[in-house]
């Protein structure tokens, strides 16, 4: 494929479509993750190596846990669809030992492309492709700030950026801030994330799994309990609506998880706000929401609202990373600045006031991921990252150049 291709891909987002049964050679690819409960980037994970999989035999995953505890769900997703996967566990602070076994992987796996996910997955991964000469590539699914120490390490992950062969950014607003913190364009690609098609629960089944009553009007929100998610916004919209008939389900869990349910408390907001906690497979029971909501400080391209559009959910959302281009601006949801309870509450309530509209927007929203988010465009213009960054490391790839149909839609 010719470089002018190339960058028009890089930059437009146009699709390039790998069938399943495609004879396209590709290069063995081992990903690498620190994984929490099955967040955004752990479901990039799992889609993406287990496409991978399925269509080539070329991918397995190495995930960096914890000294003890359970193993996530993403490492047992990942065994079940087959997808090679090692967990790595040291005691605390064991760097080196992990950046060992990484690299046994490697060696093992005979890789020619390592594909890191997260800051510790950077960072370990970054120094295991310099002991056993294999390019690497990162998906940069966001930065949060936060304390003092997680900044030191997204600023230790900004100086390994910039040194790969290839950096996939999931939104511009994070290609423009790696740009900014100094990564090459010539090694930077705009590739959103992909949401695969999944078999929904119908609306009363999902109501009976989460416990929701059939007649309830439900606002729901699924994520990470950490302030960049803002759960807290959500709970004061809620408060600005004052109306006792609307329940609020929360799912996830996270450090802010006890401080939310606090202010939950705190608010008078108990009997109508609930928290479910980690539910497996969440994205399966998005029809049980009359309407979603993401209430974030910062995003890059979040999966759930992928997968909360593919259920035909009404959205609305804060207008960080890649969402307001997701919802073409406010077409295909509602969108409002991160920070300001009363613009959310007023948006909930509009959403859920003109329920003929709201839903045939939300329909219009589910065919734009099923058209613009499929899984193939997205692995192709994976593959073509990874083609570039092994040029880019003077080594061609495994079994030869990568070959691939490329099309648009």
């Amino acid at each position: 494929m010719g470089d002018g291709v190339r960058r028009t891909a890089r930059r437009t987002g146009m699709p390039t479509t790998v069938p399943a049964n495609s004879d396209a050679e590709t290069p063995r690819v081992v990903h690498v993750i620190a994984p929490s409960p099955m967040g955004g980037a752990e479901r990039v994970v799992r889609l993406l190596a287990g496409a991978q999989y399925r269509r080539f035999r070329s991918s397995s995953v190495v995930a960096l846990l914890d000294p003890s505890g359970p193993e996530p769900g993403l490492v047992e997703s990942l065994r079940e669809a087959g997808v090679p996967t090692v967990s790595v566990r040291s005691r605390h602070r064991g760097y080196l030992t992990e950046i060992r076994q990484i690299a046994g992987v490697i060696r093992r796996e005979d890789a020619r492309i390592l594909h890191c996910h997260g800051y510790r997955a950077d960072v370990l991964g970054f120094a295991a492709a310099r002991l056993t000469n294999a390019p690497v590539v990162s998906t940069a699914h966001g930065f949060t700030g936060g304390n003092a120490k997680n900044r030191f390490y997204e600023r230790l992950d900004r100086w390994c950026l910039r040194r790969m062969q290839g950096v996939i950014a999931v939104s511009h607003a994070l290609e423009e801030q790696l740009l900014g913190s100094g990564v090459p364009r010539s090694r930077l690609w705009h590739i959103p994330n992909a949401c695969a098609v999944v078999e929904h629960r119908t609306r009363a089944e999902a109501r009976t799994a989460l416990g929701i009553t059939s007649t309830a009007t439900v606002v729901g929100w699924i994520g990470r309990m950490s302030k960049e998610k803002a759960p807290d916004v959500l709970l004061r919209a809620i408060k600005c609506l004052g109306q006792s008939e609307i329940e609020t389900l929360l799912i996830g869990d996270g450090r802010e998880m006890g401080p939310t349910a606090q202010l939950a408390s705190d608010l008078g907001l108990c009997s109508r706000v609930h928290f479910a906690g980690a539910v497996p497979e969440a994205s399966k029971l998005m029809k049980a929401f009359d309407v979603f909501v993401i209430s974030s400080h910062t995003e890059g391209l979040p999966m759930v609202l992928l997968e909360a559009m593919g259920a035909g959910v009404p959205v609305v959302a804060t207008a960080v990373g890649e969402i307001p281009e997701v919802l073409d601006r406010g077409r295909l949801g509602t969108l409002v600045p991160p920070g300001a309870p009363k613009r959310l509450a007023q948006a909930i309530h509009e959403a859920l006031r003109d329920r003929a509209a709201t839903s045939d927007r939300a329909l219009l929203a589910q065919q734009h991921v099923a058209d613009q988010y499929a899984i193939d465009p997205w692995v192709g213009r994976t593959l073509e990252a990874y083609e570039a960054a092994t040029i880019s490391y003077g080594a061609k790839p495994h079994g030869g150049e990568i070959r691939g149909p490329v099309g648009s839609a």
